[in-house]
């Protein structure tokens, strides 16, 4: 399995950064990208009021997810399959697939990439670093029922930021209201190409996030719409 190529840290400077390929990464800007990320959260949970969680089960819901736990391929863009496999975060009972060859950032190169605060629990990456899968532990309280309006305040966050291409939607699994984000946002040279899901989990707001270069979205695109579709809450 391909091992991922450290990274630097990635802070504004006053030089251009150079552009990030598939050979060269070094600057690749991932810690700005999730600190706006974290930071449009953080602003969009305090427009409204936070409730506390009613669990809800529904069977129909889970006799979907159950058809997922034997899907074991995933389809790029050009139409090739990728090996794959469930990936979770220890604890909690959900999960989702991951092309088998991405590694596991650890916990420095997390910390190096994404920065000690906010960063997320679990990044998954290709070996140029230039494709991230990054799962975060459920901590802010969120309802299931106040998904939508979340949603409708973090594309309100984001469009203020001058996102582009921002397309939302909210649908179900097992009974769980999951919100949806995709969007580009812009660094320097670079476009980065975001596709976001969160829900509400035991009360408190759990967020997957896939993150590729732009120019790469027509190859990993796909692959990041089968993730998210992947997802399998066992709760």
């Amino acid at each position: 399995m391909a091992e991922a190529r450290k990274t630097t840290t990635a802070k504004a400077q006053d030089t251009k950064p150079a552009k990030a390929t598939a050979k060269s990464t070094n600057n690749f800007p991932w810690k700005v990208i999730i600190g706006i990320i974290v930071a449009a959260v953080i602003i969009a949970g305090a427009i409204f009021c936070i409730i506390q969680l009613t669990g809800n089960k529904d069977d129909e819901g889970k006799k979907e997810d159950d058809k997922t736990e034997t899907a074991q391929v995933l389809e790029n863009g050009k139409g090739n399959k990728i090996d794959a496999k469930y990936v979770s975060l220890d604890g909690f009972n959900y999960k989702l697939l991951a092309p088998a060859e991405f590694t596991t950032m650890s916990a420095e190169q997390i910390a190096e990439d994404y920065g000690t605060s906010d960063a997320p629990d679990l990044v998954l990456t290709n070996k140029d670093n230039t494709v991230n899968l990054a799962l975060s532990k459920p901590e802010n309280a969120l309802s299931n029922e106040q998904i939508e309006t979340y949603l409708d305040a973090m594309e309100q966050v984001f469009d203020a930021a001058e996102a582009k291409d921002i397309k939302t939607r909210s649908y179900e699994v097992n009974g769980h209201k999951v919100g949806e984000i995709k969007m580009v946002t812009d660094y320097t040279d670079e476009d980065i190409f975001n596709h976001m899901i969160f829900f509400s989990y035991d009360g408190k707001l759990a967020v997957i996030s896939f993150n590729c270069l732009d120019d790469m979205r027509g190859e990993w695109g796909k692959v990041g719409e089968e993730i998210m579709k992947s997802l399998v809450i066992n709760q």
